[in-house]
Formats: C-alpha cells, sequence, structure tokens
C-alpha cells in the first residue's frame, strides 16, 4: 500500500518536475536566440550557451533528460550544449533524444533526425589544447578543429566520445565508451578505442 503511494507520488512529481523544466529550458533558449521547435520536453537541469553571431537550432520534439535517479545507467552531469566562437553552428534534428550529454562546439556539429545520444555521450569539434607540449597550455591558434556530422537515425552508446572531424553516415550503432574519430559508412555497429566497424546491419 505505501509503495503504491509513494510511486504514484513520484510520478506526480516527475509530471510536474518535466512541465517546470522544460518552460525554463523554452526561455534560456528565447534569452539565448537559441531556435527550438514543437514538442520539446526537458527534465531536469538544461544548460544552454550561444557566443554573440553562433546559432544553435535543435528541432521538433527534442528530448533532453538530466535526472541521474530516473536513467538506469545514471547520468554524470546534465545536458549542457554550448558555442565556443562567433562562428560555430549547432544543428540538431528532429526527434533527437539525449541524457546528461555535453556539445561544445567552435566549428560545426550537425546532428540528423531520430539520433539517440545515450548517458554521458561528449561530442567535442575541437582538441581546445594544440599537442606541442610547450604551447598546450596558453596556445589557441594552433589547435586541431574539424566539423562532425552524425546522420539520421544514429545511435551513439553510452560514455562514447565523438572527436573532431567524425562523420557518421545514418543507421549507424556507436558501442558504449568508443572513442570515435573519422568516417563510417551507413548501417554498421562502430565500437573500441579507436573505434573501427565490427559489424554491418
Amino acid at each position: 500500500m505505501m509503495r503504491n503511494i509513494l510511486w504514484k507520488g513520484h510520478k506526480l512529481y516527475s509530471r510536474l518536475e518535466v512541465i517546470f523544466s522544460t518552460i525554463t529550458a523554452i526561455i534560456k533558449c528565447r534569452a539565448w536566440h537559441v531556435k527550438i521547435g514543437s514538442g520539446a520536453r526537458v527534465s531536469g537541469i538544461f544548460r544552454i550557451r550561444t557566443v554573440p553571431e553562433s546559432q544553435i537550432t535543435l528541432g521538433d520534439n527534442f528530448r533532453a533528460d538530466s535526472i541521474s535517479f530516473d536513467n538506469p545507467i545514471g547520468l554524470s552531469c546534465p545536458n549542457q550544449i554550448q558555442t565556443f566562437t562567433n562562428a560555430a553552428c549547432i544543428q540538431i534534428g528532429n526527434d533527437v533524444g539525449m541524457s546528461g550529454v555535453v556539445i561544445s562546439c567552435t566549428e560545426r556539429i550537425k546532428i540528423g533526425n531520430g539520433v539517440l545520444l545515450g548517458a554521458n555521450v561528449r561530442i567535442f569539434d575541437s582538441d581546445f589544447h594544440p599537442v606541442n607540449s610547450q604551447s598546450r597550455r596558453y596556445d589557441r591558434n594552433n589547435v586541431c578543429r574539424a566539423g562532425i556530422y552524425i546522420g539520421d537515425n544514429c545511435w551513439i552508446g553510452a560514455g562514447s566520445i565523438i572527436l573532431p572531424g567524425t562523420h557518421l553516415k545514418e543507421n549507424v550503432v556507436v558501442a558504449a565508451n568508443a572513442v570515435v574519430k573519422g568516417e563510417f559508412g551507413p548501417n554498421c555497429i562502430i565500437a573500441g578505442v579507436p573505434a573501427k566497424t565490427i559489424k554491418e546491419l
């Protein structure tokens, strides 16, 4: 009896939290000049920020869940989407879902329709520091930067890292904790560090 009451209370609280979180996220998007489509659903903290003149577009039916307790894998941080340069552009298609994901853009990151970004995925189009050890701490000019493209209906597994220059065609499945860099064709599973194709679908 008590368990049923607690469960119903939890479900009610979750619904109210989604309503509040979604309204707050839409207000944040408008304040930061982020375009967001219809049907958005956000739960928990949603962090978004744009450098002036940069662009972020979120498609219809966008989903962003940041509540660790409600995720079976657990989340290390809230969803976080941000640009770092005036020329940066992030485009996220329709029906995209993410949980505790960080997306940081200096050039261009494009995510297609129907993409699932698993818990604690990280997507960066810049190394943010040069490889040369003598200039690594202060030099921001000689840094590897390259755009990222994730095709329609890709599934990026939990804990994966998508590095600069990655290009995934449609229907690619990325195994959990993979470190991905390079171009991969459609309809395959990739896994490992560095990620390689392990199976065609």
